[in-house]
């Protein structure tokens, strides 16, 4: 047994265990006849308790599983058949979790009612005030009613409590992953329907409020006087009103009227809206922008409707109204089949009318990816257009405009793990939109032979011999290739006395096929202990359907070629080896947590050998006598794009090069523990080449580069990262004021001792820099202040645990400024790009001078405003070439960006305010202009 206290005693109570459970019965009676006694006012209530008398009730059939409740204090009313459970109530059925303050079980009609209770430990509360709490005892039915709920007594008094109290336990309804909130509510255990007053769900990030609320099914609820909102706030910054509404729980929210609100202030009304609450994709109407260009007038885009019918489809159909241009229809569909296929279907269509005459014009593309098998893949990708300016005139995305070759390809591919092999079929396609040419390559077969060794390891093998280290490798490739190309011919007529000129263009259709095959022999060894020798040789079987012949015509003078049918085979090989070592040079050190350097250098020598196939012997040239007497030679293989001009020259090459790598080893602590850390600080490569056999100029280049990343992984100050890179071309020769070489060093002539030894000739610079602010960990200084006169009452800092014993500290001067707070407290972030090219070829010329610097910014200036600036400077001429603004404000729910470009391409300025949630990402302002529709402005 049991009671409430609350100064007085008024009510008896059947005190249950905390958790318990009970099926669709009449709890069990008490025993026959019990009397209690308990103090009011020092006075004695003698409260019988009579026996229940009652036959057992009829079980209902409705409620077939178990029913658990939790509560504090738990009421049993027998005759009554109400359940009544206070205290952190809770009711568990099935799926079904209801938890309130109070709730209330009505055996017979399967009804709960749940309720807030109010909290008379909290006094003062500004929430749900109550002045008077009363209680009214009712003698005529020995019952007592306090807060609408009934308790039973024996006699009749009116007790009045004058106190301020807040309510809690507000009611709190969950199933199957949504929940409901509210100031009132019934369910029903049978029908599984309910209301709410002043009820609260959220779906998705969206959020839904109702004065009254009904449950008429698992996922649909009606609400009366309803709010729709995605902002987060007590007080949302926007919402929508509507008097009826409908909800379906993860499918849509029908609403009529429909009323945009502001905080409370109206600024739109519509007949009825349609609001998706399903995640993921959902069919809907495309909302269209509205701008304007120069070449394409007024313009609406973008109005259609998107289909999801399934989550392995999507498509959508959108029309375009152009000023100019008429109606353009677009459509797009897309598939995805997981981990077998996936790919899309685009195109569009517009009919044109110019002065009567009236043109169709289309664009259509298809892609595909298919996972065949676990080794194998397909795909395609395919682009067609009716005609070369069809991008040009109505396409807004700036890579479809400036794209003038279109291409398409299917691709299947697939590998042979076992023989380290693969092959691959490919048949392309490729259109120049400005003269109309094309080529074609149907097919184009390629197999692979990876590297083996001829003689393999053995199994359990640790290291391998040195002749498991010789290994080969096979390539072929088939090419069946069709092309169409243009030509022109100037044709002379002449009219009367006066004689033109005009420039005809035709077109030739060309056909050619090939097959490549290539064979290679490699191994990799060691040799005198500190050097790596690596020597292959490389084979070149090449069959094509066509060689030339050639022959000299006596009456112009020229030598003219046709073609002669059949299948040719052609011959080459080469050979080279190589040589190379590395050099260790360490340098210990012991300063600023540096322990050492390294320098490790790598010299590598290699040697090249390619045979004259121009010697009458290989049978790949043609040798004729002009009409001086002088014997010509001719490629018969040459002009083939398939296998390319016959090497004529014989060549006995090496390359010299030398690599430098400059390392830094040091310690840095790391949670209390030493961690050593080695680090790139740069790296030097030369390189040049030498030409045993060639007549003249047997020297290369001199090629130099440079790379440093000194801040790397750490930062100094502002600075977060530096990269150079440096890249040289010398020549070793002199040249004629004509710019031809000369068989001349360029350090002759008294130039070594002026410290000039090679002419350069290329010299690129490029720096990188990126700058950012630092961020500061956030700490509290707390200063306590020790003295016997200063108390809490006089300064005191109120929370919700009770009174913190310290000084409240000033952070805000007398106009409200942070006290704490500097300039370099500001989030940013900058980028520098600078590059210098300067070239020449002549010694006797000017040199070419570029300087170029991209810059980019990005301030954080609030929590809520953010700017960022690029710019693009040429330097050499002193031009801003482009630079762009772009504002950012974060509105909470809201958002908005002005990109803003003052100069350059695309300048113009763009806006666009709109609602963060992608639910209602269409609900948006817009507006554009700028001097053309290069970028869609």
């Amino acid at each position: 047994m049991g009671f409430w206290n609350y100064g007085f005693a008024f009510t008896l109570e059947y005190c249950a265990a905390q958790e318990d459970s009970l099926l669709q019965q009449t709890p069990q009676a008490l025993d026959s006849v019990e009397t209690i006694s308990f103090p009011v006012e020092g006075d004695s209530l003698l409260i019988p308790i009579q026996e229940d008398t009652l036959a057992e009730r009829k079980k209902s059939a409705e409620i077939d599983t178990i029913i658990n409740y939790f509560a504090d204090s738990i009421y049993f009313g027998v005759n009554s058949r109400i359940t009544i459970l206070e205290g952190h109530a809770k009711v568990v059925h099935k799926d079904m979790t209801l938890a309130a303050g109070r709730i209330t079980v009505d055996w017979d009609n399967n009804m709960l009612t749940a309720e807030p209770i109010p909290d008379t430990t909290w006094r003062d509360s500004v929430v749900f005030e109550y002045d008077t709490l009363q209680a009214t005892f009712f003698d005529t039915v020995n019952h007592v009613n306090y807060d609408s709920t009934v308790f039973l007594i024996s006699d009749s008094t009116v007790y009045t409590l004058i106190d301020s109290v807040t309510l809690v336990g507000f009611p709190r309804f969950k199933q199957a992953g949504d929940e409901l909130l509210g100031a009132d509510m019934i369910y029903d255990l049978k029908s599984k329907k309910g209301f709410v007053i002043q009820g609260e769900t959220e779906y998705m990030d969206g959020r839904y409020f109702g004065e009254e609320m009904k449950r008429v099914g698992d996922k649909v609820m009606n609400v009366g006087e309803g709010d729709f909102t995605t902002c987060d706030l007590d007080t949302p910054h926007y919402h929508f009103h509507s008097k009826r509404m409908k909800l379906i729980v993860k499918d849509k929210v029908v609403a009529k009227p429909v009323v945009l609100y502001f905080c409370t202030v109206p600024v739109a009304i519509i007949p009825f809206g349609i609001f998706p609450s399903k995640s993921g994709r959902q069919s809907g109407i495309i909302l269209p922008t509205y701008g304007e260009t120069a070449s394409q007038g007024r313009f609406l885009r973008n109005l259609g409707y998107y289909f999801a019918p399934s989550t392995y489809w999507d498509a959508q159909a959108a029309l375009d109204f152009y000023e100019r241009y008429g109606v353009l229809v677009k459509g797009n569909a897309r598939y995805k089949l997981l981990y077998r296929m996936d790919g899309s279907l685009s195109g569009s269509f517009v009919r044109m009318d110019y002065s009567g005459s009236k043109e169709r014009r289309w664009d259509l593309k298809y892609k595909h990816s298919h996972i065949l098998t676990p080794t194998a893949r397909l795909n395609i990708n395919a682009t067609f257009v009716s005609d070369g300016s069809y991008y040009q005139d109505l396409s807004s995305n700036p890579q479809n405009r400036m794209e003038r070759i279109l291409r398409s390809d299917a691709i299947y591919r697939d590998s042979y793990p076992s023989i380290n092999g693969s092959m691959s079929i490919n048949l392309h396609h490729e259109k120049n939109l400005d003269d109309e040419t094309w080529s074609a390559t149907l097919p184009r077969v390629n197999f692979r032979l990876g590297q083996r060794s001829f003689i393999p390891q053995e199994e359990g093998q640790d290291e391998p011999y040195w002749y498991n280290k010789f290994y080969y490798s096979a390539g072929s490739n088939f090419v069946n290739m069709s092309s169409k190309s243009r030509d022109e011919e100037t044709v002379e007529y002449q009219i009367g006395d006066t004689t033109y000129q005009e420039t005809q263009y035709f077109f030739e259709h060309d056909k050619q096929g090939a097959l490549k095959n290539s064979y290679s022999i490699n191994t990799s060894q060691a040799a005198l202990k500190y050097f790596n020798l690596n020597p292959s040789m490389s084979i070149n079987q090449d069959i094509t359907d066509y060689r030339l012949k050639y022959r000299y015509n006596p009456n112009t003078g020229e030598v003219e070629s046709v073609k002669e049918e059949g299948y040719f085979a052609r011959h080459t090989f080469s050979f080279s080896t190589g040589l190379n070592t590395k050099l260790y040079g360490t340098f210990p050190a012991d300063f600023w947590g540096i322990i050492g350097f390294r320098h490790v250098l790598t010299p590598s020598l290699s040697f090249s050998y390619k045979p004259d196939f121009s010697k009458k012997g290989w049978a790949y040239y043609q040798y004729l006598t002009d009409s001086s007497g002088v014997e010509q030679k001719y490629d018969r293989y040459v002009g083939q794009p398939l296998l390319g001009g016959t090497p004529s020259a014989e060549s006995q090459t090496m390359s010299i090069s030398l690599s430098n790598l400059f390392q830094m080893k040091r310690v840095k602590m790391r949670e209390e523990e030493e961690e050593i850390q080695k680090l790139d600080l740069f790296s030097l490569n030369f390189g040049t080449s030498y030409n045993f056999l060639a007549e003249q100029f047997k020297w290369g280049n001199l090629s130099s580069s440079f790379r440093a990343e000194p801040v790397r992984g750490t930062r100094i100050g502002p600075l977060m990262g530096l990269t150079i890179d440096l890249q040289t071309t010398h020549s070793p020769y002199k040249t004629t004021p004509f710019g031809t070489l000369v068989e001349k060093f360029y350090f002759e002539d008294g130039n070594w001792q002026r410290g000039k030894l090679f002419r350069l000739t290329y010299f690129n610079l490029s720096a990188g820099l990126r700058f950012a602010s630092q961020k500061k960990e956030k700490s509290v200084k707390k200063e306590f202040v020790e003295s016997e006169e200063w108390t809490a009452e006089e300064d005191t800092v109120e929370t919700g645990e009770g009174i913190l014993d310290l000084p409240v500290m000033e952070t805000q001067d007398r106009l409200g400024r942070d006290l704490n707070f500097k300039p370099t407290d500001i989030p940013w972030d900058m980028n520098t790009g600078l590059r210098y090219t300067w070239s020449r070829s002549n010694t006797y010329i000017e040199p070419t001078r570029t300087i170029w610097m991209d810059n980019s910014l990005n301030i954080t200036l609030t929590q809520n405003w953010s700017v960022s600036y690029s710019n693009s400077i040429d330097l050499s001429t002193g031009m801003l070439v482009s630079s762009g603004f772009t504002f950012y404000r974060d509105m909470h729910c809201w958002e908005g960006r002005l990109i803003w470009n003052p100069s350059g391409v695309g300048q113009g300025f763009f806006l666009k305010i709109n609602i963060k949630s992608p639910t209602l990402r269409d609900l948006k302002v817009e507006k554009r202009r700028g001097v053309g529709g290069f970028l869609g402005y």
